[in-house]
């Protein structure tokens, strides 16, 4: 006895089936990772001003001229606004710039801010 065996080939009726479905899935997977890459790209940006806010209340807290610090934050990040605050014992650096998204679709997400604080005390030089 024979067995039969089933062809693999698809019906003439689901022929076009795998094409629309790829049609409409394709898309939604490109707008789903270009997401999750700006979420992403976020992240990043707010790591960055952290690290920015923190190397520069160090460095103020060190004694460091207020305008090299500026500057400095400014070469890593341009479009950053830095705010450096000096009491008698305490640096409060405040780093804050925003994002806009990258692409139109994305755009009834907004402009994001990008901001992060960071506070030192000042150390005392004894000689």
């Amino acid at each position: 006895m024979r067995m039969r065996r089933e062809s693999s080939t698809v019906n003439g009726k689901q022929a076009g089936y795998v094409t629309a479905e790829t049609a409409v899935v394709l898309p939604v997977l490109v707008i789903v990772l270009v997401a999750l890459l700006w979420i992403l790209a976020l992240a990043s940006a707010h790591t960055r001003a952290s690290d920015i806010a923190v190397r520069t209340a160090r460095a103020a807290a060190r004694g460091d001229s207020v305008e090299s610090l500026r500057a400095a934050a400014h070469a890593s990040v341009p479009e950053a606004d830095v705010d450096i605050e000096m009491t008698s014992d305490l640096v409060v650096v405040r780093v804050r710039w925003s994002m806009s998204p990258p692409v139109a679709f994305l755009s009834a997400i907004g402009t994001q801010e990008i901001r992060s604080d960071a506070t030192a005390r000042r150390e005392v030089v004894v000689l």
